[in-house]
């Protein structure tokens, strides 16, 4: 089990991005977890039954965590909003996985791809985490170092020292995006 607890924001970013490999079961497992804490709801209660199937039909999923959205009144995040809340859990993940390929997975998963994002914290937030991945991932030869370097201030950490420093800044940014102030910054 990794150190990291998926909570009712991170499961709201991930319905709304519907992105590929959806981890269907983080759903139902924080289902049941309501459901253990005496939460009653029809629709967490189906949720939570849908993690004894060995396939978890993804419609399911999204039927009955809509449901329960609708019953306690919540609204759907923005893009935008879910964006974050995604880089939220991204930066859970970075922190308290407990496999080293798990990290650097979710760091290339996440940071490998382009986002179309005005100027502004989110986007230095995540011009930063995209030169960490290429510096630490795209431009390490274990013979040669460091084929060329977009930001210097990565260059000078040895191989050995890397996944630690990118969990403790994963630590640093998850506390940014927990922050009601920086949050407010995120979304402008």
């Amino acid at each position: 089990m990794d150190g990291y607890a998926i909570d009712f924001q991170d499961l709201l970013g991930i319905r709304k991005l519907n992105e590929p490999g959806l981890d269907r079961r983080a759903f139902t497992n924080w289902a049941e977890k309501q459901i253990a804490a005496g939460i009653e709801s029809s629709n967490l209660l189906i949720l939570a039954s849908l993690g004894l199937d060995k396939e978890i039909s993804k419609d399911e999923v999204f039927r009955y965590f809509d449901g329960y959205v609708e019953e306690i009144g919540e609204v759907m995040p923005t893009e935008r909003v879910a964006l974050i809340f995604s880089l939220r859990l991204t930066f859970k993940k970075l922190a308290y996985s407990e496999l080293e390929g798990d990290v650097w997975s979710e760091l290339t998963r996440t940071f490998v791809q382009w986002y179309d994002l005005p100027n502004g914290f989110l986007n230095r937030v995540m011009t930063y985490w995209s030169a960490l991945h290429d510096d630490f991932i795209n431009n390490y030869e274990y013979e040669v170092g460091y084929y060329y370097l977009n930001y210097q201030r990565h260059g000078d950490i040895p191989r050995s020292k890397q996944l630690e420093y990118v969990r403790n800044c994963a630590v640093r940014f998850l506390r940014i995006f927990d922050e009601q102030y920086y949050f407010g910054l995120l979304i402008k």
